[in-house]
Order: C-alpha cells, then structure tokens, then sequence
C-alpha cells in the first residue's frame, strides 16, 4: 500500500471511531421555558395553516354552482362614457412654422385651456408645455 492509501485509511478509522457527543440537557427552569416557547409557536403555526386557504386553488378546483335564477347573474361592469371632443385652435406660431400657443375648449364648456410650448426637441417635437386655466392666465403683453 502507498503512503497515501495509508495516510487515508487512517482518516478514515479515526472518523469511524469519534463519536457523537450528546447535546447537553439542563434540567433548569430556561431550558423549560424554551420547551414552552417552542410548543407554543408549534401549535400557533399548525393552527395558522389551518385556517389559511388559497383562494386561487379553491377557484381552480372548487367551480362555481351553476346559475339557477338569472337574479343571481352578476351585473356588467359599467361601460365607459367617450371623451368629450376638444376643439383646438392655434393662436401664435414661431418663426419656422411651428405651435408657439394653442387654445383649447371642451364642446359644451365655457372653460378655455391656453397652452404655451416650453420645450422643443432636436426634431422640432413638443416636449413641454405649460397649461394656463381660464382663472390663472398670465397677464398678456406685447
């Protein structure tokens, strides 16, 4: 046999022949209240499986009774009223053509939107613009 065949039978031996120490008990009052504890967070967490259901399981599994009366249809889900036109009209533009101010109405609204572009990209497109309602118009000079 090699010097490590060897060298790992008796590794091998000396792990075979350690043996386990037992975890200490202390017979006092902590290690009861330990047991306590732990009793008590053993029952809470069986108690808390218990009554937790997943309600996406009970879907999947559990069908529905099937509708007797039509009284017991659920009702449509309300449908979404259309956006009101806006009517906008172009009052100033700049020196290459593009929206310097805007004005815009609501149909049946006596409110008027006045918009203003801030900010223009590279491209010429509208990046910011700052809204005035008809009670905060800035004062207009020329």
């Amino acid at each position: 046999m090699s010097a490590k065949l060897k060298l790992l039978e008796r590794q091998m031996v000396r792990r075979q022949e350690r043996i386990p120490v037992p975890p200490e008990t202390s017979g006092g009052i902590g290690a009861a209240i330990e047991q306590l504890i732990a009793d008590e967070v053993a029952s809470r967490v069986t108690d808390a499986t218990e009554k937790q259901t997943n309600k996406r399981l009970d879907r999947l599994f559990h069908k529905p009774d099937p509708y007797t009366d039509y009284r017991q249809i659920p009702a449509p889900l309300p449908v979404q009223k259309p956006f009101k036109p806006v009517n906008m009209t172009v009052t100033r533009r700049d020196e290459l053509g593009g929206i310097q101010t805007l004005e815009m109405a609501t149909e049946g609204s006596d409110r008027l939107t006045i918009c203003e572009v801030v900010q223009r990209d590279g491209y010429g497109r509208i990046m910011a613009m700052k809204m005035y309602r008809q009670g905060d118009l800035p004062p207009m000079g020329g």
